[in-house]
């Protein structure tokens, strides 16, 4: 089954990586107790192949932020504030 894509352009590249909405309950699961940081990078893990999370490798923290958060509003999520804002 073939599932929707989230394309995301950066300069000349395109990463392309599954819909969050798209994503396995189960991926939530297993990363449900860990870190913020850990459930991120298990998120964009379990949605990119090895091409793309090369791209994203390429990021700077700050394009990786704008990323994220254009991939959580493609599939209608809400990140919501830290509770440090």
């Amino acid at each position: 089954m073939a599932l929707e894509k989230f394309h995301y352009k950066v300069g000349t590249k395109t990463i392309t990586v599954t819909k969050l909405k798209n994503l396995p309950i189960g991926v939530s699961r297993k990363l449900r107790n860990a870190s913020d940081a850990d459930q991120t990078f298990g998120m964009i893990e379990a949605a990119a192949d090895e091409k793309n999370l090369a791209l994203v490798d390429d990021l700077t923290q700050e394009q990786y932020a704008e990323f994220q958060k254009a991939w959580a509003v493609d599939s209608g999520i809400d990140l919501g504030e830290s509770s440090a804002s």
